[in-house]
């Protein structure tokens, strides 16, 4: 979903996060213009829960018009595709 303002982006973001209680991956990107967001290459950022609220690790927004959340993605739901067994294989020697 691309947004063209800032604040259309946060009104998503809160509903979002509204029930959440866990920090959350999003793969995202950004840009000035719809162009420049079409060539620029997504990013994972992170939404992190802290004492109830959602924070930004990294300072990422710097004034674009154009925002796009491809997805995201509860730390639990990383953890388990990390960790699960199908994507083990090969793994042998850094794995218990």
């Amino acid at each position: 979903m691309i947004f063209n303002n800032y604040e259309s982006f946060c009104d998503r973001i809160n509903k979002i996060t509204e029930d959440e209680w866990e920090n959350l991956y999003i793969i995202m990107r950004s840009g000035y213009s719809m162009n420049d967001i079409l060539e620029s290459s997504y990013s994972l950022e992170l939404l992190e829960c802290e004492c109830g609220e959602h924070v930004w690790l990294n300072d990422w927004y710097e004034g674009q018009n154009y925002i796009e959340i491809y997805d995201y993605y509860r730390e639990s739901e990383v953890l388990h595709k990390l960790l699960h067994l199908q994507h083990r294989k090969g793994l042998e020697d850094y794995i218990d």
